[in-house]
């Protein structure tokens, strides 16, 4: 079936509205300005701290995992695109400035074994770390 001019600017103009929504909803355009002045906000040097943390399919959870990256959106998105290719479980980023996140320290939770050791195996008791 081919496309009307009707149908193919009325395409357009529904893209373009909601790259341009103002909303964080669901506004392409807003969200990645709001991270880019997130990026200059809390660089450092040419660098932010992307920080990390989540939880993987055996039920253990990490937080805290600090990695430096160049202060351009664009490598802070093809940072966390890798980690997110091998994630087995929820994960989450925060962007702050080195210095902050020099601060923190990593810590890690096995809730898999956590419950084999408290007597309850078939089944994980999520909490926080």
């Amino acid at each position: 079936m081919k496309m009307t001019r009707q149908q193919y600017n009325n395409g357009v103009r529904q893209a373009f509205r909601h790259l341009m929504r103002p909303d964080g909803v669901g506004g392409y355009l807003a969200n990645r300005e709001r991270e880019a002045a997130l990026v200059r906000e809390c660089a450092e040097g040419g660098k932010v701290a992307l920080v990390s943390g989540g939880r993987d399919c055996d039920g253990v959870a990490w937080e805290g995992e600090v990695s430096l990256v160049d202060a351009i959106p664009s490598a802070i998105r093809h940072n966390m695109d890798k980690v997110y290719k091998w994630a087995d479980g929820p994960m989450h980023f925060a962007i702050m400035p080195p210095s902050e996140a020099e601060q923190i320290t990593p810590r890690q939770r096995d809730f898999g074994m956590e419950a084999f050791e408290n007597g309850h195996p078939h089944s994980l008791h999520i909490e926080s770390i």
